[in-house]
């Protein structure tokens, strides 16, 4: 006792115990514990603290035994004290400890749980709470299995079980894969696992990070490259398909204009009615040939600005889509017995800046592709809503859903789950316009449940719409042309659409004969393919314009060109047609080259 306290027996003995206590202590408790267990029960143990002779504190741990006579009368008490002073010091300090490592794991960014090594949840911190959707009491208690999906359990199990029995591990490298909340969304998420022995048992801690964001933001941009690439790729194989499509396009229009059925004989009626069909096939296959090649040539279509956008309203927009739909949500499913319940919901929204044609067919596609996943019938939600900065749309359907696997294929080009009757571009183009529309879109599917499209697109913010006027058709005015073009097969069908029309045609088979002939004779229009060798269309356009700027000058060509009306007069342009074309579309074009002329010579 004197070594704890510094006080000699001399200075001890005769005096009150209480003088031992700090100054200010209340002593009301150690009185109650004295006379509630002391004398009841003839012993008692309790913590206080003692100052020392130098007036120092120390924490003591004081046991009390009674001391009883023959008679059992109580005639003293022996008190054994042990400074504890070191172990509370430690203790405190784990307390602490503790304290800050509680703190540290609730506040944490990622969410921190642990469980024992059956995989049983034992703690789970306020951002897994948030991560996952549970409460820590609906979660603690529960497999650690009812944070994955059922196809992601395994591998965690076998990543874990390579660290069965090991007392202490710490796993280098994220476990990068999906988990599940608890209303079954799926979220991609990052998981490290450590171990550490307490108490003789191993408690496993996992942290997880979402990155859920992180990882759309990685697959917009693979599919961007992949997309971009394709588009490079393309471009050339586009161009020279737009060359023979055009010479057939054209050609078979010809034909089909000159072909009539004769009367009289009744087998050469008909045999001539069977060559106008195939005509009319090989017209459809031509037509259909160049859709696919415009589709194709928008993985390469990229604006330096959106000055050619105007403020579009997605309400009406959407209203558009479901009219030009109707026919197959409506009346053909009807005539087979099939029930397709259509249901809008459109808020109130500002509108978007963008092409009016161009997002039409997205969300045409989009519906057709609902309706193509529900063969027996169901429901087409389309809602549209506001959310910070951006106005949205969700396309959700009751159909089919998509599975795993192809989830994260179904935006690549010519990917496609309906067979050989699809090109498999159409998610994929219109990934590609909405990414123009510097927007994006999502996609989350349950197989056997349905499947939801999400689009995201800017607000716009100050825009006005610009009418167009339409250009009202008059009497064709009879033409003097110059067609310059490096593809004979174009060539020559651009030759006999124009003459069938009446019009007097020169044709060049490159850049240098054609400015040769255009300076031997006069011309009201030139028609010029922009890829030729030697001497470009552009560069042909040039120098007819510094011949004579009062001719108008038609670029032909099968490159995915988007010129705007400033651009076009700074490269010597005034009317673009692009590859392959139709008959009446070259003929249209003539009228309007006719009338710049006029405006040119009036000016």
């Amino acid at each position: 006792m004197g070594e704890m306290t510094h006080f000699t027996k001399e200075e001890m003995v005769g005096k009150h115990t209480s003088e031992l206590l700090m100054e200010g202590e209340d002593t009301t408790h150690i009185v109650e514990k004295i006379v509630g267990e002391f004398y009841e029960k003839g012993s008692t143990t309790f913590e206080t603290k003692h100052k020392t002779k130098d007036g120092n504190i120390i924490n003591v741990e004081c046991s009390l035994t009674m001391v009883r006579d023959d008679k059992g009368e109580h005639i003293a008490g022996i008190s054994i004290i042990r400074d504890i002073t070191e172990r509370k010091t430690t203790e405190e300090a784990l307390k602490i400890s503790e304290e800050k490592y509680r703190s540290v794991v609730e506040n944490a960014n990622d969410g921190i749980y642990s469980t024992n090594e059956e995989g049983i949840i034992l703690s789970f911190n306020k951002k897994a709470e948030e991560i996952f959707g549970y409460s820590s009491d609906e979660i603690v208690g529960k497999s650690f299995l009812v944070t994955l999906p059922p196809y992601d359990r395994e591998k965690h199990l076998n990543w874990l079980g390579k660290y069965r029995g090991i007392k202490s591990f710490l796993s280098r490298e994220p476990l990068a894969g999906k988990s599940i909340k608890k209303n079954g969304q799926e979220i991609y998420t990052e998981t490290t696992y450590s171990a550490i022995e307490v108490g003789g048992k191993i408690i496993i801690y996992c942290i997880v990070r979402e990155v859920t964001e992180r990882k759309k933001m990685e697959q917009q941009l693979l599919q961007s490259e992949k997309l971009k690439s394709l588009g490079e790729l393309s471009g050339g194989v586009a161009h020279d398909f737009n060359n023979v499509l055009a010479a057939i396009l054209g050609r078979v229009q010809l034909l089909r204009m000159r072909l009539e059925p004769p009367s009289g004989q009744q087998e050469k009626r008909k045999s001539m009615l069977e060559l106008h069909q195939g005509l009319e096939i090989i017209e459809k296959a031509a037509l259909d040939g160049a859709e696919t090649v415009r589709r194709i040539q928008e993985f390469s279509r990229r604006r330096a600005d959106d000055k050619g956008f105007t403020p579009v309203d997605i309400n009406e927009l959407i209203k558009h889509a479901l009219e030009f739909t109707r026919a197959k949500w409506k009346d053909e499913a009807e005539s087979k017995g099939i029930k397709i319940v259509v249901k809008k919901e459109l808020f109130q929204i500002p509108p978007t800046s963008g092409s009016e044609a161009e997002l039409r067919e997205v969300f045409i596609n989009l519906i057709n592709n609902a309706l193509d996943a529900m063969p027996q019938g169901g429901r087409l939600t389309i809602k549209t809503f506001k959310k910070d900065h951006s106005i949205g749309v969700t396309v959700k359907d009751t159909g089919i859903g998509i599975p795993q696997d192809m989830r994260e294929r179904i935006f690549d080009p010519f990917f496609t789950t309906k067979g050989p009757q699809s090109t498999g571009l159409g998610l994929s183009v219109s990934y590609g316009i909405i990414n123009r529309h510097r927007g994006t879109i999502t996609v989350d599917s349950v197989e056997g449940e349905g499947t939801t499209f999400t689009i995201r697109l800017p607000i716009s913010e100050g825009m006005v719409k610009e009418e167009k006027s339409e250009l009202m058709p008059e009497t064709q005015k009879k033409a003097r042309i110059l067609v310059v073009e490096d593809e004979e097969g174009v060539r020559n069908v651009l030759k006999d659409i124009l003459t069938a029309a009446g019009h007097e045609v020169d044709i060049a088979h490159d850049g240098i004969q054609g400015i040769e002939l255009f300076k031997k004779k006069e011309f009201d229009l030139v028609f010029t393919d922009l890829g030729m060798p030697v001497m470009s269309g552009w560069l042909v356009a040039e120098k007819v314009k510094g011949i004579n700027k009062m001719i108008p000058v038609a670029l032909i060509t099968g490159w995915n060109v988007e010129l705007k009306g400033s651009e076009m007069k700074e490269n010597y342009v005034d009317l673009i047609i692009k590859k392959p074309f139709a008959v009446n579309q070259v003929i249209r074009l003539v009228q309007e080259g006719m009338e710049l002329r006029e405006r040119f010579n009036a000016a």
